[in-house]
């Protein structure tokens, strides 16, 4: 089993973006490829599902725990070669163009790395964010070449974690960590890793992923996300249960789950630290699930300079996380996939407390009830004019 901290350091510093995901997807099969307990499958979209080889000790048809996440960053595709040292660009992601614009950027292109500036933004979308831009470059790359702001990679520096992608190239780490440490375990419920594509523009891969049947309708889904911090949720506090974006909020089923396997971790673990919040600063994939019928809920870390945007939105940086964040994401993930199946061996416990104490005091209530000189109205009659 890697260290955890070269895995995300690894895997953090890949070249991607949206529909240039190709070298993520290179090391994540080739991680699969070095593990026999491991097994991967690429739908007709490229995304990756990675399940376990070994038996589960769960029941016929226990449901299956799919965590997600997505390969992508927001980034450049070059459009057009307009010259040996100019080019235009599709850019794919938001992020404001107050950032984007003279931003420095660099372009994989096979084996070479060639930098440029960004001169011009040339098209935008309805929301007023950066569709296209002008590059002038230091060096010649071709049409296809992947492009992304010229920041460094991954490095830790004390718990900080700094680098161009943390989301959402972190939370592949996450997941590619988990699966290592379940190793060939006997599980209550079969686990699956779901890698998407092209989230930063709209969930598609996770919207084909659903299409093309690589997630099924009943899969508990945990999506695993780098998501803008705030002032309740801070770097360095804890690994997040999110329940709920910008857009939605998620199954709450999900969302007490993770919590009570939080909570007993951070009783026998001191050194495991977690925060329950809605974020919403933006929307992941949990919302796309959600909206689909899907069980769907998310763990995340909270995220520096999201989308390499500083806080003013004037300029770019890396991205940053807390290193102990994201090994204690690592921590949930296994318990949520070891204890799997006990989701549907218990109650809710915030039901069951409810429901214990309306027990303990149901007689007191009807005992205590006043109803001289009310006027009755029955039930079926109220809201009626």
């Amino acid at each position: 089993m890697r260290p955890l901290s070269p895995l995300l350091v690894q895997t953090a510093s890949i070249a991607t973006a949206p529909f240039c995901e190709q070298r993520v997807a290179e090391h994540v099969m080739a991680f699969v490829k070095a593990r026999r307990h491991l097994r991967a499958e690429v739908d007709a979209a490229g995304n990756i599902l990675i399940e376990q080889n070994a038996r589960v000790s769960a029941s016929k048809g226990a449901t299956r725990w799919v965590f997600a996440a997505h390969m992508d960053h927001p980034g450049l595709r070059v459009a057009r070669v307009l010259g040996p040292d100019r080019l235009e660009a599709d850019f794919f992601g938001s992020v404001a163009g107050s950032a984007l614009k003279k931003a420095a950027v660099r372009f994989f292109d096979g084996d070479k790395e060639i930098t440029g500036k960004v001169t011009s933004i040339t098209r935008l979308n309805r929301r007023k964010m950066p569709t296209r831009v002008r590059v002038r470059m230091d060096g010649a790359v071709g049409v296809g070449a992947l492009g992304m702001f010229d920041l460094p990679a991954g490095k830790i520096r004390g718990n900080r974690f700094e680098c161009r992608v943390c989301d959402n190239l972190a939370g592949v780490a996450a997941g590619l960590q988990m699966l290592d440490q379940l190793g060939p375990s006997r599980l209550q419920a079969p686990v699956a890793l779901l890698l998407t594509r092209a989230e930063e523009v709209g969930f598609v891969g996770a919207m084909a992923a659903m299409r093309l049947g690589t997630l099924k309708p009943d899969d508990h889904v945990v999506v695993l996300e780098c998501s803008s911090e705030s002032t309740a949720t801070r770097r360095g506090a804890g690994v997040v249960v999110r329940v709920g974006d910008r857009s939605s909020v998620f199954d709450p089923q999900l969302s007490a789950f993770f919590t009570r396997q939080a909570a007993k971790l951070a009783k026998r673990d001191k050194t495991f630290a977690f925060q329950r919040a809605l974020m919403s600063g933006g929307s992941c994939e949990a919302t796309a699930y959600a909206a689909a019928g899907l069980q769907a809920g998310c763990i995340c870390v909270p995220l520096g300079n999201y989308h390499n945007m500083t806080a003013d939105k004037r300029a770019i940086a890396s991205e940053q996380i807390d290193v102990r964040d994201w090994k204690n994401w690592v921590k949930l993930l296994v318990a949520i996939a070891r204890h799997g199946g006990e989701i549907a061996q218990r109650p809710d416990s915030l039901q069951a407390d409810l429901a214990r104490l309306y027990k303990r005091y149901e007689r007191r209530l009807y005992a205590t009830s006043s109803r001289k000189g009310l006027s009755i109205i029955p039930v079926a009659n109220l809201g009626k004019k």
